[in-house]
Formats: structure tokens, C-alpha cells, sequence
């Protein structure tokens, strides 16, 4: 029996996402200072590995470095906005792909002004499905700091299962931090009500 491939066919362009009350697109240079002030704020960024953007230039690159990334078939990340008022809420995508066998690394972070309003189950189901469905991966998975007690609540709500714990993994402030490993396979992803 010979499994299929997942489909490159969508990245020909840069899909769109609508749920009932976002719009995901493509990052642009009109979220730059979003980025930035997002990003600075030490509750979005004490549980992320990255380099940080320090400066407006430097959050202008790493725009420029997530859109290279999707034009080379290794990463699409989305810009959620509100559709009612087009307030920018966060990033939130595939880090990182694995084609071959049906997998892709799943990542966000959001503005704390939008945190505990489901806003990021509601963007994480409509990219999560986008996945499974338009890309036909097979297992999405994530990896989350232990103390990251939101992030963790999210992924299972959402269907993720903890898989294990990556031992010391993880730079963090006064050294290296464990990192739980989450799954999703497909079938699994939970819906949620807004």
C-alpha cells in the first residue's frame, strides 16, 4: 500500500483563513510595530527559544524571514486579525515541515489584551484543520515550557496528547528549562464554542 504524499499545492500562493471572527493572512510590513510591541511584552515572550526582536528593523526582518521561509516551502505563519475591527491579535502557523511524513511543527503567540476570550482555540482550529484537510498532513505536534500553564490548557483542550519531555532542551532564563513534546494526529482536533 503506498501512502500519498501531503499536497504542495498551496504553496503556489499564500492562503487566507477566515473563522467567525478572524482573518488570518500573510504577514506584512503593516504588522511590523504589532510584532515588535508584541514581542517585547515579557508575558508573550518569557516561554519563547527565538531571538526577540529588539527594534523596529529587526522586527521588519524577521517578517521578511518568516515570508522567505514560505516562499522555500518550510514555513507558513499567519497574522490573525479581528474581522470586525482588524485589531492584529498575534502570530500563529507551521514552524516547520516534515512532508515526507506527514508532519508539521505548530507554533503562535498572541496579544495578552486577546488572551482568555478563545480567540486563539477559534485560530488554532481553523489552521490546525487547514493542516489535516487542504495540506493532508497526518500528525501536527508542538513543544510547550512546562510552566506555560495557558499554552498547555489550549493544546489539550484542543485534542493534543503530552507525548514526553524534552529533557534540558530549552535556553532559557538562568539556563536550560525542560520542554513537553504534544501530538495531534488527524482525527483528533477538538472543536471548541465562541
Amino acid at each position: 500500500m503506498t501512502i500519498p504524499s501531503p499536497s504542495l499545492d498551496w504553496f503556489d500562493t499564500f492562503p487566507e483563513l477566515k473563522s467567525p471572527r478572524l482573518k488570518m493572512s500573510a504577514l506584512s510590513e503593516q504588522h511590523v510595530q504589532q510584532i515588535y510591541e508584541m514581542r517585547k511584552n515579557h508575558k508573550v515572550n518569557r516561554f519563547m527559544t527565538e531571538d526577540l526582536p529588539n527594534s523596529l528593523s529587526s522586527a521588519k526582518e524577521y517578517v521578511k524571514h518568516v515570508n522567505d521561509r514560505f516562499m522555500r516551502r518550510e514555513q507558513l505563519m499567519w497574522a490573525g486579525e479581528l474581522l470586525d475591527s482588524g485589531d492584529f491579535i498575534g502570530t500563529s502557523g507551521f514552524l516547520n515541515f516534515d512532508l515526507q511524513h506527514g508532519c508539521a511543527e505548530f507554533g503562535g503567540e498572541m496579544m495578552p489584551p486577546f488572551w482568555g476570550r478563545n480567540i486563539a482555540m477559534e485560530a488554532m482550529q481553523a489552521i490546525l484543520n487547514y493542516g489535516f484537510q487542504v495540506i493532508g498532513l497526518n500528525r501536527i505536534e508542538t513543544r510547550v515550557h512546562p510552566s506555560n500553564r495557558g499554552g498547555i490548557y489550549l493544546l489539550e483542550a484542543a485534542g493534543f496528547k503530552k507525548e514526553g519531555v524534552l529533557r534540558k532542551a530549552q535556553k532559557s532564563e538562568g539556563g536550560f528549562s525542560d520542554v513537553f513534546l504534544y501530538g495531534l494526529l488527524e482525527g483528533e482536533l477538538r472543536g471548541f464554542e465562541s
